[in-house]
């Protein structure tokens, strides 16, 4: 739950970083790579370890007249998890 918890709060605290795309404003979004992360952070032999992922996508569809109606996808490139060790 804390690991679902914190994915949701890391990806509405990277949503001032989506632009809006070109031909529909406010409607769909997509990532803007130099203005967002996203990060985790486990713990492993009692020891916290903290990294990030370098390559990942969201895309988002959101109809403030159709909230109900809204979408957005995550796509990340597990392979691109940076430890810093």
């Amino acid at each position: 739950m804390f690991m679902k918890s914190r994915f949701v709060l890391l990806l509405l605290m990277a949503l001032p970083a989506l632009a809006p795309a070109a031909d529909t404003p406010w409607v769909a979004w997509t990532t803007d790579a130099t203005k967002s992360t996203v990060e985790f952070q486990f713990v492993q032999a009692g020891a916290k370890t903290e990294g990030r992922f370098t390559q990942f996508t969201v895309d988002m569809d959101f109809d403030p007249a159709k909230p109900a109606d809204g979408k957005i996808e995550v796509t990340i490139d597990m392979g691109s998890a940076d430890t810093r060790d």
